[in-house]
């Protein structure tokens, strides 16, 4: 019988050659929150989701990183795949049968149940049972579906928003802050640089840039609401989509600066007052009321933004619009926030994600749990903050300059969760968005773990953040938000974001998925 071997520690292993499906170089890894120390991560391996568990770490040995040897066997067996990192990939052999020798119960161990004995017993192979290193293979359920997730996710994430409740994504042009319905928008990118320019257009279609191999038009908010033009190129690009005559245009719409994603009930939206004219009127869909009144931000309708006879001539890539229950559906795609954490990164459906905001003076609170870092005054209601690292069991780490707090709502309680750092808004295909693979699930804590965004040279862990606590915690939390706000000693700062504050790292470089 053939047999893989491989070097871990001062030891030589052996593998039945019919569980290895192939051996790579080490991949880059995803760590898994709350993972056993010989769990190193995820791996995507031609599109596909690959736990990698260290050798040593699972056989007990002294850890040791990874040198230019190492190497990571892949075993397979009825669907379920996993990586096994080992120093070094010695040979392929071959075993007789009469020179492996059962070892006994008290030489046995969990992953070793024989040794082979070759040249004359001068040379041991320890030989590892590849049901055990699996698991129950045949019983995970077959390999972790596609696509399922993000619908799961995204449903439930629905079921928790008020139907009276839009969200918008907020931006500012001039000296004014306006927004779109965040349905619109697909995802945020830096300026687009270098453009190509259209002759014979009009002078707010700046031109064509390209965006993940599909080029896109980029029209001037400023010149099509009649400012004057940045002396410097755009700060931010909203990629939008405009639906015009049954069709579906993506052009991207240059900004100054992106705020925040801001929640308007509808009773908060009025009509734009007549007195400024019909132009304003085809331009902005209603002014929106914040703070009793005092932040107003205009509503832009992307449709009166742009024309269908440029967008055509273009090239804007117009495709049908498909109608599913009355919602707008565009591809099956998913929209994600994506957070730096401990080094990696995260994300979780929009539509969980409130706002984002810098962090202020947080208030402790005595005899809270180590991962609740207190209270905060958010425009005169207090709101409790998680700190995220702690609550997935992550290193923690002193705020920089990039750590940000996201405000989201469950069930009605507003909870503040610190990340390292917001990286972009991302418009992912649901097809992307796999289960947590069934190797992981039976030794990780999942809990808050909703998938994985596989674009398979980058992998985003996908979390549930209405998922992240349980009902008692939540109950805990809800009672921080009915302290009085003078528990705060009237000192905290108002993190309202109206007076500048900008989630300057929303947005991404052009192409950082290409």
């Amino acid at each position: 019988m053939r047999y893989v071997t491989f070097i871990l520690g001062d030891e030589t292993f052996g593998l039945e050659i019919s569980w290895v499906q192939e051996i790579i170089r080490v991949p880059p890894l995803v760590r898994v929150p709350r993972a056993p120390d010989h769990v190193e991560g995820l791996a995507s391996l031609r599109g596909q989701l690959l736990p990698v568990v260290s050798g040593r770490g699972r056989l007990g040995l002294p850890p040791a990183p990874p040198g230019e040897a190492a190497r990571v066997v892949v075993l397979e067996k009825a669907g379920q795949r996993l990586g096994f990192l080992v120093d070094r990939v010695r040979e392929v052999v071959e075993i007789p049968a009469e020179a492996i020798e059962p070892l006994g119960t008290d030489e046995r161990s969990e992953y070793v149940g024989a040794v082979a004995k070759l040249s004359g017993g001068e040379r041991l192979i320890l030989l590892l049972d590849g049901f055990m290193l699996l698991g129950d293979a045949g019983n995970g359920g077959g390999p972790a579906s596609r696509g399922g997730r993000a619908a799961q996710v995204r449903t439930a994430a629905a079921a928790e928003q008020a139907v009276d409740v839009v969200q918008w994504v907020s931006f500012r042009v001039g000296d004014e802050e306006y927004a779109l319905d965040i349905h619109d928008v697909q995802e945020i990118v830096r300026g687009a640089g270098r453009l190509s320019r259209v002759p014979g257009l009009p002078p707010e279609v700046r031109g064509l840039f390209t965006l993940r191999q599909r080029l896109l038009p980029v029209v001037s908010l400023r010149a099509r609401l009649g400012l004057p033009d940045r002396t410097e190129d755009a700060a931010r690009i909203l990629v939008a989509r405009v639906r015009q005559d049954g069709a579906v245009h993506t052009v991207g719409l240059e900004v100054d600066a992106v705020h925040e994603v801001i929640r308007l009930p509808r009773d908060a939206v009025e009509a734009v007052p007549a007195l400024l004219g019909a132009a304003a009127s085809r331009a902005v869909a209603g002014v929106g009321k914040l703070n009793a009144g005092e932040r107003l931000v205009y509503l832009l309708d992307p449709a009166s933004l742009c024309d269908a006879a440029e967008l055509g001539r273009l090239g804007a890539g117009a495709e049908a619009a498909q109608q599913v229950g009355g919602e707008h559906v565009v591809g099956g795609t998913v929209q994600v926030v994506v957070f730096r954490l401990a080094g990696g990164e995260f994300a979780a459906p929009i539509e969980q994600v409130q706002e984002i905001i810098r962090p202020g003076a947080i208030t402790r609170v005595p005899r809270a749990p180590d991962w609740v870092e207190g209270v905060i005054n958010l425009r005169g209601n207090l709101v409790p903050v998680v700190d995220l690292r702690r609550r997935l069991g992550l290193p923690t780490e002193v705020s920089g300059e990039l750590t940000r707090i996201i405000i989201t709502d469950s069930q009605g309680s507003r909870t503040g969760l610190v990340v390292d750092g917001v990286r972009e808004v991302l418009k992912v295909p649901e097809a992307a968005v796999e289960e947590v693979p069934e190797m992981l699930v039976r030794e990780v804590d999942t809990t808050g773990m909703a998938g994985v965004v596989n674009l398979e040279q980058r992998l985003v862990l996908l979390l549930n953040f209405t998922a992240l606590l349980t009902a008692e915690e939540r109950a805990a939390l809800a009672g921080l938000e009915q302290m009085s706000p003078d528990y705060l000693g009237g000192e905290a700062e108002d993190l309202a974001t109206e007076q500048g504050g900008e989630v300057e790292d929303l947005a991404t470089d052009q192409g950082f998925d290409s």
